[in-house]
């Protein structure tokens, strides 16, 4: 029985084939996100107590407010703060901090990028010690922060254990925190 098709009908399997190629090929870097808008992420801040401990400065943040900002690509994090420098300075007050959050891949951890204290009041110091205590405490937090994540992903969940083989970014987005995940 002899063949009666065209070159081009026989070259149709092949090109179905590259087609499907070109189709997976073209599909987006991340397969899926998932997204915490600033009201999840408040409800998880309600139940802390962020403490921050140096052999300078120690300060105990209380009733933290979060706000997610999509141009700068920051988050902003205030709240009630006790504070103690060096035994000599303490007080109670206010503290504003911005920096962005980052996912580093090697450590399977979150870290703030670029720390910055915009705004600290303390009720028992004069303006003068307080602008003293602001750069004191900015320079030891940035240092800090480098090298203390925020949060590091644990294999004690499977969402977690996913997350650390398929995370590749973290974004603010419509005043959420959006993780980027990646194909498997």
């Amino acid at each position: 029985m002899k063949n009666h098709s065209t070159p081009m009908a026989r070259l149709m399997p092949v090109w179905a084939a590259l087609l499907s190629c070109l189709m997976f090929l073209s599909v987006p870097s991340h397969a899926f996100e998932k997204a915490f808008t600033q009201a999840e992420l408040q409800e998880q801040l309600n139940k802390q107590t962020l403490k921050f401990e140096h052999p300078l400065i120690q300060v105990t943040i209380t009733d933290p407010v979060i706000h997610l900002f999509d141009d700068t690509q920051k988050l902003q994090l205030s709240g009630n703060v006790d504070m103690n420098l060096l035994g000599s300075y303490s007080g109670k007050g206010s503290l504003t901090i911005t920096g962005k959050p980052v996912y580093k891949t090697d450590s399977t951890s979150f870290y703030l990028e670029n720390p910055d204290i915009i705004a600290l009041h303390v009720a028992e110091m004069n303006p003068d010690q307080v602008d003293a205590v602001r750069l004191t405490l900015n320079q030891a937090l940035k240092q800090w922060l480098k090298s203390v994540p925020i949060y590091t992903l644990k294999d004690k969940t499977l969402q977690e254990k996913m997350a650390k083989s398929t995370l590749e970014s973290v974004s603010i987005r419509n005043k959420s925190l959006v993780l980027d995940f990646s194909l498997l």
